[in-house]
């Protein structure tokens, strides 16, 4: 339908109390009896008066940056699984829609994480699950493309006991949530994997890269950025994709109706940042050392600090004078 279509059809739909008032008067046809006026459309629920948007990405990858390090920081989480997931292999190529869908998605395994792993199978998987209750900790990038169609890039953190479970229950989830039982294998990607284990970021081949695979993907992520974007921090000024050193050529993608190209989950976003007074090397300007995950040995310092200190505690609380 052209975009002159779809505004007619969108006239008629909604002022149909107008037209059938002056078919009454000069025609003299009567309006059915089961005619009710129709209500003026949402934007989720008319997809035709959705304005598509440029799909290259401008702040959202430094913000994806940011994000990345601070839960290494924090944390001494690294995102150790990528997700992608295309949104038309289900059925659904209504943008808001598929994002809509994520967002709920991503609710609902926050919940999951939160539950204790006790070596007991979980509904909706085969596998057991093991560990304590976790936060759940991921970044996602929606995409456009004119071989996959709209599509969602996510990285995550999962447990190594729970990570099986998690992949397993992804694709059910996704299943329900979108009515497509039988979608192809390819609907649903969760990296790294074997054949033979499936998810399995716990392999000691995955445990040692997987700090450098993290910003592998995120650069990945990032391919859509906008060559025209630049970052300046005091004397230094540079085009993002060479601070990020994004090595594709730049292609631009295909226009998408969703609202926003990135989100993430709250405990790494911009407040949970501020409140920790977290500024990340991309800010500070220390761009040759992106990706050296030193956040991680923060993290670790802190810890084994916090850990003696825990330790002193206890022998001075178990002293008897």
């Amino acid at each position: 339908m052209s975009e002159l279509g779809r505004h007619i059809a969108i006239h008629l739909y909604e002022n149909q109390a107008e037209i059938w008032s002056h078919i009454e008067n000069f025609r003299g046809i009567p309006r059915p009896l089961n005619y009710k006026p129709a209500k003026k459309l949402s934007a989720l629920a008319n997809p035709f008066a959705r304005k598509y948007r440029s799909a290259a990405l401008t702040d959202e990858v430094g913000r994806l940056y940011n994000c990345l390090a601070f839960a290494m920081h924090q944390y001494g989480a690294v995102m150790n699984g990528h997700m992608t997931v295309a949104w038309e292999l289900f059925g659904i190529r209504d943008h808001v829609k598929a994002a809509a869908a994520l967002t709920e998605f991503n609710a609902r395994t926050r919940k999951w994480l939160e539950v204790e792993g006790s070596g007991r199978r979980r509904k909706g998987t085969k596998s057991e699950t093991w560990g304590p209750a976790e936060r759940y900790y991921y970044a996602y990038v929606h995409e456009h493309a004119s071989t996959h169609g709209f599509h969602t890039h996510q990285l995550f953190h999962v447990s190594d006991g729970k990570a099986r479970a998690f992949a397993e229950r992804a694709v059910k989830c996704l299943a329900q949530l979108t009515g497509v039982t039988n979608a192809p294998a390819e609907a649903v990607v969760i990296t790294p994997n074997t054949v033979r284990d499936g998810f399995a970021p716990y392999l000691p081949r995955f445990k040692r890269n997987e700090e450098d695979r993290c910003w592998v993907w995120f650069r990945y992520l990032a391919k859509n950025l906008s060559p025209h974007e630049f970052k300046q921090v005091g004397g230094q000024c540079l085009l993002q994709r060479e601070i990020f050193r994004i090595r594709p050529v730049f292609i631009a993608p295909a226009p998408v109706t969703c609202t926003n190209l990135f989100g993430c989950s709250e405990n790494i976003a911009v407040g949970a940042q501020t409140k920790a007074g977290f500024v990340s090397k991309f800010e500070l300007g220390d761009w040759k050392n992106l990706y050296s995950s030193s956040e991680l040995e923060d993290f670790r310092q802190r810890r084994r600090a916090w850990e003696r200190e825990q330790e002193l505690a206890s022998i001075l609380g178990n002293l008897t004078i």
